[in-house]
């Protein structure tokens, strides 16, 4: 089951709402500065076009992450 989810990819405060009632956990970082620990932690990722962010260089560092979803929207 997916429980902890981490958004890197801009999203309106109603939509992290409806996020945060989906999920167990959930982390908004906008900036892609995602922490060692939450990027340790999370099962699933919503993220821009880009990936994960730059702060993840290993797929040592997101062992739990089981899918990727990536936001295709216009900048």
């Amino acid at each position: 089951m997916l429980r902890k989810l981490v958004v890197t990819a801009p999203v309106s405060e109603a939509k992290l709402e409806e996020l945060r009632g989906a999920f167990e956990k959930v982390t908004y970082h906008p900036d892609g500065q995602v922490d060692a620990q939450t990027a340790s932690e999370a099962d699933i990722w919503y993220t821009t076009w880009l990936g994960l962010p730059k702060t993840v260089t290993s797929l040592d560092q997101v062992p739990n992450t089981k899918a990727i979803q990536l936001s295709s929207g216009m900048w």
